[in-house]
């Protein structure tokens, strides 16, 4: 059931008008849509940030998405100033409306939290990826075995792909998933759109795809 575990991630927000902010921040935004592949404009102008999600965790009355900092906040900065919404598609193709619960607005971690109401969850269009351990982390990176990697690349049918670990830069913990500092690299590159997408071992959420 990994492709009903699976989400897209859509964030939308539009633009203050022209000279209404202090043009640092402009330039800011530009430059953070310029690096950002998976940012396109919807059919009311607004700014369309179209990347994944998988679903880590479910309640009684809400279900719980693991995604990326910078697919939840693209332009990295305070969310005040652009109010952006966020919606996750199922994979029956339900949109609906989500929170942001936890989010870093300086991407590290790159990982953001998402909650959605259970109602309009059904059960034919979700399951649960249950997070992996250090340990269970540890030895992805140590084994040299094949990760599973999941997600929508831009205006596509999902995909998946199998990598491995080819570098790693060390930094802290953050429970099984790891700060920015302590990224991994992974060969082959996966395209736009997969940001935000679960890696997977042994049936395990270990990390999201950060770029």
């Amino acid at each position: 059931p990994l492709e009903r575990a699976l989400v897209r991630v859509l964030t939308r927000w539009a633009l203050p008008p022209e000279g209404s902010e202090p043009s640092e921040v402009r330039f800011h935004v530009q430059g953070r849509m310029e690096d950002l592949g998976e940012i396109v404009k919807d059919t009311q102008g607004r700014l369309l940030a179209d990347a994944s999600g998988a679903f880590f965790h479910q309640s009684a009355t809400h279900a719980y998405v693991l995604s990326a900092s910078h697919v939840t906040n693209p332009i990295a900065l305070p969310r005040a100033l652009f109010n952006p919404t966020v919606h996750v598609v199922l994979s029956d193709g339900t949109e609906i409306a989500g929170t942001v619960i936890g989010d870093s607005a300086d991407v590290r971690p790159d990982l953001a939290i998402i909650r959605i109401p259970n109602a309009r969850v059904s059960p034919t269009a979700s399951a649960v990826i249950p997070l992996g351990t250090n340990a269970l982390l540890e030895e992805a990176i140590a084994s040299g075995r094949d990760l599973l990697l999941l997600g929508y690349p831009v205006r596509q049918p999902w995909e998946r792909w199998t990598g491995r670990v080819v570098a790693r830069r060390a930094g802290a913990p953050f429970g099984a998933l790891r700060t920015a500092e302590d990224a991994l690299t992974i060969s082959p590159e996966v395209p736009a759109g997969v940001s935000g997408g679960p890696v997977i071992y042994r049936d395990h959420l270990i990390g999201v795809v950060a770029g």
